[in-house]
């Protein structure tokens, strides 16, 4: 499952503006913003709560893969593995633009509840 669609990305977050990613490659990137944005909310992400929470949760991605897909190859990765195609990026900007679109939502939340 993505958190984002192309069809999203070009009509509701974008609202008019050029896209940073072409957008027969958004779904792989996507992907990827999907992958880690299940990591930092400790996959609490379900069909509840993207009816409750989608449009923040979709927004993330967005921006995320944005993100993910300008800063290819950058210096921000920990760890990548080729076979397995998971990269693991520092705690730097990827963990801000979700505590930026996610906080408000308690799927970052680390405590005991």
């Amino acid at each position: 499952m993505r958190y984002a669609t192309a069809k999203f990305y070009l009509e509701s977050y974008l609202l008019g503006r050029e896209p940073q990613i072409p957008l027969d490659i958004f779904p792989f990137w996507a992907t990827r913003a999907t992958d880690l944005i299940a990591q930092y909310t400790f996959n609490r992400i379900d069909k509840a709560q993207l009816k409750m929470h989608g449009s923040y949760i979709m927004s993330c991605a967005c921006e995320l893969a944005e993100h993910l897909y300008m800063n290819e190859g950058s210096e921000n990765k920990a760890s990548e593995s080729i076979q397995g195609r998971s990269v693991t990026y520092e705690q730097g900007v990827p963990y801000r633009i979700c505590q930026r679109h996610l906080s408000m939502t308690g799927l970052m939340y680390r405590g005991a509840g």
